[in-house]
């Protein structure tokens, strides 16, 4: 079967796994609000593309910003699911319905 994901550019994953700060129950981004704002913002464009189109929300991260990810959209995504690389099954095909990245002028710290 396939499963049809939102996937994030490298460099937004590259900013988010530089600033992510992990604690025994939650991984956070440390990132400033109007920074957060903006990641959201891009999250929730590409997630809607799969919704509209009849889709569950699934974003596909790397296993290291995975919980991070989840942490901060779950809030606003209502049955999100975040998903890494290495808990896709073989024989699963994906489907990239989307790409989240973020203007470069907000991603400079």
């Amino acid at each position: 079967g396939s499963v049809h994901v939102v996937t994030i550019s490298p460099d937004v994953e590259a900013r988010i796994h530089q600033n992510c700060v992990f604690r025994p129950d939650e991984a956070n981004i440390n990132l400033s609000s109007r920074e957060l704002q903006d990641l959201i913002d891009a999250f929730r464009i590409e997630l809607k593309k799969l919704i509209d189109e009849g889709f569950p929300p699934i974003v596909l991260a790397s296993p290291r910003i995975r919980p991070a990810i989840w942490d901060l959209m779950a809030p606003f995504v209502p049955n999100l699911k975040v998903i890494s690389f290495n808990e896709v099954t073989r024989g699963v095909m994906l489907k990239t319905k989307g790409i989240v990245k973020v203007q470069p002028a907000v991603l400079v710290g």
